[in-house]
């Protein structure tokens, strides 16, 4: 059975992010791809980013891509 949010419910889970720190657990593929949006929706949300490995590079901010 597929999950279904409805719109005013998914609309009222984001207007609770609003002005909230975020903190995103795991810097893989969901982890910066949740972090990209999340940037894109609130750009003025403070984010703090977690990860297990030490290797990983935390995201740019402004595009959501990993650091060179």
């Amino acid at each position: 059975m597929p999950c279904s949010v409805a719109r005013h419910d998914l609309n009222r889970m984001l207007d609770n992010l609003k002005n909230k720190k975020i903190l995103i657990l795991g810097l893989g593929r969901e982890g910066i791809s949740t972090f990209k949006i999340l940037c894109q929706l609130f750009p003025k949300n403070t984010f703090c980013l977690a990860d297990q490995s030490s290797n990983r590079s935390p995201p740019d901010s402004r595009t959501g891509w990993p650091r060179t």
